[in-house]
């Protein structure tokens, strides 16, 4: 009889082979969710980061605002948020929150001298998407203070104040901060 001889022919894969392949396949994608996990992170930090600007900002224009008016209405350009009666010939300083207040027929700017820490400053959002320090709303990550430094003259006067505006926000339970500073001066 014929005896036939038998070839192995199979084709495909070892255990070993597609292991191999298993273990390729998963180290490029772990590679590749750590970088979308870090671009995530990136966009949070930059989100949070122009909103600060743009707080630290309004803070600025409000406080600068604030120093107009009372020249407008005849008033020390100081009144309402520096205190000029703390000492003579000596440098004092005092820390305030600011918000325009639009809940009436017209804008007020409101001036808060009891709050001095920047953890007690904090944002809400109201019914329109406004940051505010009114505690009637959404609480929000986002904190500003404002400092001011200045020198009281022998006559009782304030020729210029630094000022100071931090805006902090706390983002993965790490507290981050926005800082702008400028000079207001006596300027009429």
């Amino acid at each position: 009889m014929f005896k036939r001889k038998i070839q192995n022919s199979e084709y495909g894969f070892t255990i070993m082979e597609v292991l191999a392949v298993i273990f390729i396949i998963s180290v490029a994608l772990v590679g590749s969710i750590g970088v979308v996990l870090q671009n995530v992170r990136l966009q949070e930090r930059s989100k949070n980061s122009l909103i600060a600007l743009g707080l630290a900002q309004e803070g600025m224009e409000l406080t600068k605002n604030k120093r107009d008016n009372n020249f407008l209405q005849g008033r020390f350009w100081y009144e309402g948020f520096l205190d000029n009666s703390a000492c003579v010939n000596c440098m004092a300083s005092t820390s305030f929150v600011i918000h325009l207040d639009n809940s009436g027929s017209s804008s007020t700017i409101e001036i808060d001298n009891t709050v001095s820490q920047l953890q007690d400053a904090r944002f809400y959002l109201d019914s329109d998407g406004f940051y505010t320090h009114v505690n009637t709303s959404t609480s929000t990550n986002f904190f500003r203070l404002i400092k001011a430094d200045y020198f009281i003259t022998a006559s009782s006067t304030i020729v210029s104040s630094t000022v100071d505006v931090v805006v902090g926000w706390l983002e993965r339970g790490r507290m981050h901060d926005y800082e702008l500073i400028t000079v207001l001066y006596d300027w009429y």
